[in-house]
């Protein structure tokens, strides 16, 4: 914005030409084209440079340009940076609190957001996406914040700078995440369609690559409502977007998870046999994926035989932390027991399972296991 122009001509004692440059670059920096907390702030800034001129052209008869109401200006512009700076930070404690399942200290940050005037939130749009998107995180169960951070995204997602842009999908990917382990299932399409939109957007690329646990999520998502062609395509469309390095493994995992989902299980192993991982994480969507590959096959020996490692992987690893453990251990329990339940037929085991799983998010392919046991309850 040629602050080092107006400093040379602060120098200069040229307060007549600054207020003149000033005034074309608040000119082009129009709200239209872009919003964000960059925008109020460098309008602040200039404002400020502004006030200041007009100070040293009118020494000593301040009434002059206070009837402009410039310090107004000033002030509205340094406010609505200081709170959409303030609730980014906020957001980003919340959605902590939420994958650390912890406290953090945060009383400013609610002071200022109950403080927030309901009138300047409905004015300035990107203050009332971010606004709602804490409303997301502090109250999962109202749905309207999420609707509310959609169809703002509607109308000014082409204004938005990327950060701001990237902030709003990825809360809105976590929000639909939190309402599908709750157990409501119309949020997978809106997941999907946040997807598609981060694709639209290219928000979703990091130097340039697309991340691998990002691909997978989208692949997942896009299976869960059957978009089979879709997903096909972009498994093959966007394989070169990804990292040299895990393209390959990357694609063959999720052409195995394409076909398991396709229920063409020979084709999904063919394909997992070609993975082979290092990274811990990506070593158990593997086998996690391979043991429901089994289940399915009715294989029960390699089924007992591959829990029994996955057991012994997880009891073994250092890595993961006890949250995310349980996560895992939970799918090893409740995987052998459907399978006693399946061998068995035993009903009232079967019940029991289902209430325990319904009931927890702890734990890995909730939906999966759930279609499992409805199966198994119509079978017996």
């Amino acid at each position: 914005y040629k602050y080092m122009e107006i400093l040379e001509m602060l120098d200069r004692d040229n307060t007549s030409g600054i207020e003149k440059t000033i005034d074309r670059l608040i000119t082009n920096l129009r709200p239209e084209d872009y919003v964000s907390e960059q925008y109020y702030y460098h309008r602040f800034k200039l404002e400020y440079e502004k006030m200041y001129c007009l100070v040293e052209l009118h020494s000593g008869i301040y009434e002059k340009f206070l009837e402009s109401a410039y310090y107004i200006n000033v002030f509205e512009n340094l406010s609505l940076y200081y709170y959409l700076t303030s609730l980014r930070m906020y957001l980003n404690i919340l959605n902590l609190e939420v994958i650390y399942k912890k406290d953090f200290p945060k009383r400013q940050f609610e002071e200022m957001f109950d403080s927030l005037d309901i009138n300047l939130i409905s004015e300035v749009k990107i203050l009332d996406m971010y606004y709602n998107m804490i409303l997301m995180i502090k109250d999962q169960n109202k749905p309207e914040y999420f609707y509310k951070v959609k169809n703002i995204l509607k109308e000014i997602s082409s204004q938005l700078f990327l950060d701001d842009l990237k902030d709003a999908y990825i809360n809105q990917l976590n929000y639909c995440g939190r309402k599908i382990l709750s157990g409501d299932g119309s949020f997978v399409k809106e997941k999907f369609e946040v997807c598609k939109n981060e694709i639209r957007s290219k928000t979703y690329l990091y130097s340039g690559k697309m991340s691998p646990v990002y691909f997978k999520q989208v692949v997942a998502t896009g299976l869960q409502i059957s978009e089979f062609k879709w997903v096909y395509d972009f498994i093959h469309k966007y394989k070169n977007e990804l990292e040299r390095a895990f393209r390959e493994n990357t694609f063959n995992y999720s052409l195995s998870l394409y076909y398991f989902k396709k229920k063409e299980l020979d084709r999904s192993l063919e394909y997992l046999s070609k993975v082979t991982y290092n990274e811990v994480y990506q070593k158990i969507d593997l086998k996690v994926l391979q043991m429901m590959i089994y289940y399915e096959m009715n294989s029960t020996e390699p089924l007992l035989s591959a829990a029994e490692a996955f057991r012994h992987f997880l009891t073994n690893s250092r890595l993961i932390p006890a949250p995310r453990l349980a996560w895992y251990m939970n799918f090893y329990k409740s995987l052998t027991r459907l399978l006693k339940c399946r061998i068995t037929s035993d009903h009232y085991r079967l019940s029991i399972l289902r209430q325990e799983i319904s009931s927890t998010d702890e734990i890995v392919n909730k939906e999966w296991f759930m279609s499992k046991m409805e199966e198994l309850g119509e079978s017996t």
